[in-house]
């Protein structure tokens, strides 16, 4: 697959300066083609459904209930989404959303925690923004626990 390229009408490129990646990785993103509205669906994920156990679940899936996923397809926008602890997009409801207005050129990241919820799942964070907290949670072991941005399905069910 050669990079950058287009995935329903963002552009994908190798990720690294503010966001997404850790220091070094060679990891690709989404990138903005134009400028983007806050609260703007910016796009839905498309994918596998997968229980909790199943070995298809990978870091990418998307928690839509107890225990139940849905695994980006490869090449697919989600399967780009990259982590940050400063995002400027959540995800609700198997949409990407913008957090606020995003302009052209920027990544779209979203914070993982606050759309998965699953007791044995951490991961390095490797954002390096200010606010960054070091390790990516479960929604239910994060110190604070705001409801803002938080999928529908942890806010209705914590």
């Amino acid at each position: 697959m050669r990079y950058p390229r287009e995935v329903e009408g963002f552009t994908i490129r190798q990720a690294g300066g503010k966001y997404g990646t850790i220091k070094g990785d060679k990891g690709y993103g989404i990138f903005a083609k134009r400028d983007h509205r806050k609260g703007e669906v910016l796009g839905e994920v498309i994918g596998r459904k997968v229980h909790g156990s199943d070995s298809f679940l990978t870091h990418r899936g998307i928690q839509v209930g107890k225990d139940r996923f849905i695994e980006p397809r490869r090449f697919s926008l989600f399967f780009y989404l990259n982590h940050s602890c400063k995002p400027n997009a959540y995800v609700d409801s198997g949409q990407l959303i913008a957090r606020r207005d995003i302009r052209r050129g920027e990544e779209i990241v979203a914070d993982y925690s606050l759309f998965t919820d699953f007791s044995s799942w951490d991961m390095v964070c490797g954002c390096r923004t200010r606010s960054c907290r070091k390790l990516i949670l479960p929604f239910s072991k994060l110190r604070k626990r705001s409801k803002r941005f938080v999928s529908s399905y942890l806010s209705n069910n914590s």
